[in-house]
Parts: C-alpha cells; structure tokens; sequence
C-alpha cells in the first residue's frame, strides 16, 4: 500500500518534495502572470483607462463617458439604455416602439444588452450605461483567454497553448466578417461576436457535462449555451454541432455514447426551455422577419480563400494540424472536440455555399456571419499544433520551465509580427489599432447633438415622432437618439429592420437607408411616420447632390428652431398625430408601459380608418368601444383598425399570447431547475432514490 506521495520506492523520505511542490507553484505563478500580462497590454493598448474626458461645451465644463462610437456601437448602446429604463421600473421591454415604427424584442434579442444594463444597474449607475458598454465589450474580447485555459485544464496540456491562442486572438487583424477585434471593437457588431464567443466556451463546459455527468457542469452548460442564445440566435448552428462533435467523440472514444445521448438531450431541452421566451416567437413569426443579406461568398473557392486569410495560411495549415494530433492521444477530449467541431463547421459552411437551397433552410442566416465561431476554433488548434508538434520534436529535453519560456517566446513573436512596427505588416494590416472613443472634439459632437435633440423632444408634439438625419462621427451616429429622449424616432440610415413595407424614399432590397434624404422632408413623408421635429446635420443626397439641412431650411412645412453645433432643429408646422382617423386627431391620447398600450378617443369622428404609426404585429390587439375588433396591416406596415365614426374610444394592446405565456412559464420552471442543480448538484437527488431503493427493499 503506498503511505505517502511524498516517499520513494525504498521508503527513504522524498527530500526534493518541497522544492518540486515550490517549483510548481512558481511556475503557475509565472504561467498567471504571463496570462494578466497579456491582458494587461491589451487594456492598456485598447485605451480603456480613463472612463471619461472633461470637455467644455458651451463655456461649461462636463463628464463625458469615453465609449466607443463607430459604426454599430450607437445602436446598442441605445438599448441597453433602453432596457436599463425599463428594469429601473420594474417593467419588460416587449416591444421597441423607437426604431422606425417598432419591432418586437425577439427579433433582435437583449442578451448583450442585459449584460450591459445588469452592469449599470448593480453599481447603482455609477457606472453609466456608455462605460458599462464599454467594458462588457473589452470583457468580451478577453473572454477567449478564459476559454481556452479551461479547455487546456480539461485536458492537463500546456497552459502555452492557452497563451498562443489568446495571443494569436488578440493581435491578429481581421476584418468585420472574420471575427476577432474589427468585428467586435471597431464595428461593434457585439450580437455576432457574444454569440460566437459564448458557444466555444460552451465545448469544454459541455464536454465535462456529457463525459462525467456532473449536475453542475451540466447546468453551467445550459447557462452558457442560453447566453450564446439570447445573444444571438443564429450561435443555434454553432450549438449544435459542438453537440454532435461530442457525440461523434463518444463514439469514437468511449462506450457510453447511449449515456451521452440521453445528457445532451436533458442539456438540450432545458437550454429550449430557458430560451423558449426568445426561441418560440422566432419560430412562430419567421415568416415575418425579413432579413437583408449583404454579404455573401464567392462560391466554394471563396469561402475556403476567406478561411485561409483569417489567420494567415501559415496559421491556417497549423490549425489542420490540430486537426489531427488530438487524435493521437485519446485523454485530450476538449481538443478532439474541437477538432471535430471544426471539421463539421467547416463542412456545413461548405455545403450551404455550394447549395443555396440549404442555405435556405435558414433565411435570416448570413453565411460569412459563421466565420467568427470558425475563427476561434482554428486559433486554440493551431496553437495546440505549435506546442504539441514541439513537445514531441523536443520530448526528452521538454521541462514546465521550458515550455514557459517557448510559449512566451511564442507570444512575444506573435505580437511584433503582427501589432507593432517591428514586424512585417503594414499600419492598416496590424492588429489592436486604436479604435475612436468620445473624447474631446468627438464628445463636444455628441454633446451637440444631445443637446439637439433634446431641443426637439421638447418642442414637438406629445407622442410625436422625431426624425434625425446625418452623421458628423461615424455611420449610424444617428442611432444615439432614443439614450435622450423617450420618443419614437425615424432615421435616414437605421442599421437594422425586420419587414419590407416601410414607407420611405427607399428600396428595401439595397439597404436599410435613403440614398437621397432630402426626399425625406415632404408633407407625405412627414405625415405618414407622424413626425412633429426633425434633427439634423449635414446629410448629402447620394443621387442628386442636394443636402437635407439646405431643404429643410428652404422648406415652408418645417421652421427652425435652434443650431447645436452642426446640428440644427426644425418644427414640423402642422404635424399628424401617433393616431387618426383619417385626418382627424385624436380629442385624447395615451402611451403607456413603453409603448404596449395606446389608448385614443375622438368625438364626433367620421368613418372610415383608424391609423397607428406602429408596425403591425400579430400581438396587436385592440378594442373600438370596447369591443374587440380585428387589427389589419396596412400597405406600409402600420396597423389599420376599421371605424364606423361618431364618438370613438380605442384601445390597442401589444397582448401576450397563450403561446408567449406558455414560453416564459416553461422558461422560469427551467431556470428553477438550473439554478437548483448549481445550488445542491445531483447528491440530494442520488441520497432521496437511494432511500426509496433502501425502503422498497426493507
């Protein structure tokens, strides 16, 4: 029987114990400190320090939050604003009645958002909800170390493969479609880049779950795949192919794949049920959302090229490697996982590239989109290639002490040759380049055009809407609007939208904007969308040249009502109101619960239609009189509810259906779940059968 570790073969005391026990704590020191130092120039390199800059606007001194403001970071700082507001009331966010005539919340999830807003409100808003942003966002873009050290814990190999990989994630230039820094700091596309990042943690996290059968895991996994979810719904196709990856992996490597069937399903249908509030609507509606496809690959050889240039070929051929070597040792399952996945995804991409009608299948999905999830697989492979390849080449010689030293090395190298001047790659090609926050001239901007729109939230009608044109900063500027000013508002460029029928000087085919603004500024225009202010700056007409400021100071419906820097206001002179009958106005109007409740009277009304500038949603329900009455979609997707006239009350609900409440039901039982089986695991369970075998046998 062996007495002790800690004594050799002949039972003479092991004297170099403690000297081995001391070396091994210093080397996981050195291994952590190597992990923070890496991190540590990142945030140092992404600017993260100080979360505001003093700026003077109008000869007075203020704070401004340093976030980021390019391209799509406006629109979902705007939400979590948003959803910040309402869970200070204590009320859902259903429906966002502030983007273009509205959407409902399934159609672009809060998953980011309630990480941001959770942030905000936990700190007792010290935190501001652009600071909050900002750090959710560098947190993401972190995330990946994480990630890969557990996965190489899971499979007791080189904490230097975890270095190299999160190295190779941090420093290796991408472009918005492939992942990494482009997509998630500098463009802001944070659904996409959470979504991805949520479901590689997922693979070592449901490896340990389906493998060993621990409840903890198990629930951490559905937890973590519900956050992948409700961060994006298109992570599904990620989700389920790291699930037949490990499937595929018991096959090949155990006997217990029956076992491992019957723990992915349990995962599965409690990640369905936590998810079911967000999944169910998608699902039922889908036929509803339509989405617009900008990007697509130039056919098999295009993907396979775009595959290569991710990371580099050198990187890229290394990644194949890593394909293949986990297979030759049977323990490293998170890395055959992985492999697996890889292969799969790879294969599925391929396949839907070469076969529209699989693509299809999934009309919303933008295949590029799957790129990011790619990107991240082939970083941990080829870094597993690289030290697993010279662990064998220099096993005799190969010591913790060693390994720590090549894998800095390693990570020294990757950071010259790919982030700084030292190495090959040009300026526009290097990775971590500063990405423009709100400071000094840019926070004096928006200053102005808070200010701006404020000034028109004050002077247009209750309930009316406002329409804001232009950018100074960066595309979509525009989108900052809803963080100060609780109204509906309109845009000449909005990003993002679900249907076709938005009436508008556009066409729905080419882009979510209009080429030419000035066509926005007509009485027909103006009166359809219920706009009572327009905010704006300098917003040139693609196709004609003109300029919408010009044609709004020239126009005789809209009248100036102040300058904010380079924004000015104007008043819609006869605006229409958020409901008519006909031309008619309402006598009294009402909005309530953000936006689910619209409550209207009119006397003496004559026949005909009643007009809401909402977009038309199966939950709208109303009542004329008080009795129900069915709401139809017009021609430009508002809703349109038949009156007989004289006097009118109506009542429009933006209703749960029995199905919405059968969802979250069925969402809160599995949360329950989930949170017990982190709380008490499986062992009051296995003791309360035990005792009913114990009795049934007594």
């Amino acid at each position: 029987m062996l007495q002790s570790k800690a004594r050799n073969a002949d039972d003479t005391p092991d004297t170099d114990a403690p000297d081995r026990a001391r070396d091994d704590v210093l080397t996981r020191l050195m291994w952590v400190i190597a992990f923070l130092g890496v991190a540590a120039w990142v945030i140092s390199r992404v600017d993260v320090v100080p979360l505001s800059s003093r700026v003077a606007v109008v000869g007075t001194l203020i704070d401004v939050p340093r976030a980021y403001f390019t391209v799509d970071h406006p629109f979902h700082i705007s939400r979590s604003q948003l959803l910040a507001d309402a869970w200070r009331s204590f009320e859902s966010l259903r429906w966002i009645p502030s983007h273009q005539g509205g959407y409902p919340a399934e159609f672009f999830p809060f998953g980011v958002s309630g990480m941001v807003a959770v942030l905000h409100l936990v700190t007792f808003g010290l935190l501001a909800i652009e600071t909050a942003y900002t750090l959710v966002v560098v947190g993401l873009f972190l995330l990946p170390g994480l990630v890969y050290w557990l996965m190489i814990r899971v499979d007791h190999l080189s904490p230097g493969i975890a270095l190299l990989a999160f190295t190779g994630h941090v420093v290796i230039a991408s472009t918005w479609l492939q992942g990494g820094y482009s997509e998630l700091v500098e463009w802001g596309l944070v659904t996409n880049a959470a979504g991805s990042l949520f479901a590689v943690l997922a693979a070592p996290i449901l490896t340990i779950a389906v493998n060993e059968g621990r409840t903890r895991w198990a629930m951490l996994a559905v937890g973590c795949i519900s956050m992948a979810v409700v961060s994006n719904p298109r992570s599904v196709i990620a989700i389920a192919v790291i699930g037949l990856a490990v499937l595929v992996r018991d096959v090949l490597y155990t006997s217990r794949w029956r076992t491992s069937v019957l723990r992915l399903g349990a995962i599965g249908l409690l990640t369905i049920g936590v998810c079911a509030p967000v999944l169910v609507p998608l699902l039922r509606y889908s036929d509803l959302y339509y989405f617009l496809h900008y990007q697509e690959y130039d056919g098999v050889v295009g993907f396979l090229s775009a595959t290569a240039d991710t990371l580099t070929l050198p990187i890229a051929l290394l990644a194949l490697a890593g394909c293949v070597l986990p297979h030759l040792n049977a323990s490293h399952r998170v890395s055959q996982v992985v492999s697996i996945t890889f292969v799969f995804y790879v294969s599925l991409t391929t396949l839907a590239t070469g076969l529209p009608w699989l693509q299809e299948l999934v009309p919303q999905l933008e295949l590029p989109r799957l790129m990011p999830f790619q990107r991240l697989l082939m970083i941990y492979l080829a870094g597993y290639a690289a030290v697993e390849v010279t662990r064998r080449i220099t096993c005799k010689l190969w010591r913790p002490a060693a390994d720590l030293l090549l894998a800095g090395l390693g990570s020294m190298t990757l950071i010259v040759i790919f982030a700084t001047g030292f190495g090959p790659r040009d300026l526009e090609d290097r990775g971590l380049p500063p990405a423009p926050k709100i400071e000094e001239s840019s926070a004096v901007e928006l200053t102005n055009m808070r200010l701006a729109v404020e000034q028109a939230d004050q002077i247009a009608e209750e309930h009316a809407a406002i329409l804001v044109m232009g950018t100074q900063l960066s595309w979509h500027q525009q989108l900052w609007a809803p963080s100060w000013a609780d109204r509906r508002f309109y845009y000449d460029d909005w990003l993002w939208y679900w249907h076709q029928d938005h009436e508008g000087p556009y066409d729905h085919r080419t882009g979510h904007f209009y080429p030419n603004p000035s066509d926005a500024l007509s009485a027909d225009y103006l009166t359809t969308h219920g706009i009572g202010a327009v905010v704006v700056t300098n917003a040139a007409d693609d196709l004609s040249g003109g300029d919408a400021r010009t044609t709004a100071s020239d126009s005789d419906i809209v009248a100036s009502t102040g300058e904010f820097g380079q924004w000015e206001v104007f008043e819609v002179v006869d605006p229409a109101s958020l409901v008519t009958v006909d031309a008619t106005t309402p006598d009294r109007l009402d909005v309530s619960l953000n936006g689910t409740r619209i409550s209207a009277s009119f006397a003496d009304a004559p026949s005909g239609s009643v007009s809401v500038r909402q977009n038309w949603f199966p939950r709208w329900t109303a009542t004329v009189n008080g009795e129900p009455i069915e709401v139809s979609r017009a021609a430009n997707g508002y809703l349109h509810i038949p009156t007989n006239g004289g006097d009118v009350e109506i009542e429009l609900t933006y209703a749960l259906t029995s199905l919405d409440i059968v969802a979250r039901a069925v969402s809160v039982l599995s949360a329950v779940i989930v949170l017990a089986g982190l709380v008490v695991g499986a062992r009051p369970i296995r003791r309360w059968a035990h005792r009913l075998r114990s009795a049934d046998r007594g």
